[in-house]
């Protein structure tokens, strides 16, 4: 069994998403020599998940982005 990374950060999906915090990670893992991040987002009043990668692939062009869609049953 692969051994589960701990939680680096928590965002409040109450508020608007600080996407410099969130490249802020996204570059401490990579720092790290980590080959992949997890990252979930709640939908929330401000904007969407695809607003988000919108933004993030702006800047890492090079990311492999995949979106889940969850519902709750």
């Amino acid at each position: 069994m692969a051994e589960l990374g701990q939680v680096r950060r928590i965002f409040d999906s109450r508020g608007a998403t600080d996407l410099e915090k969130l490249y802020a990670v996204l570059n401490h893992g990579y720092d790290a020599g980590k080959s992949s991040s997890i990252i979930v987002v709640s939908e929330g009043e401000e904007g969407s998940v695809y607003e988000i990668v919108k933004h993030v692939l702006a800047r890492y062009p090079h990311y492999d982005i995949r979106v889940s869609d969850i519902l709750a049953i």
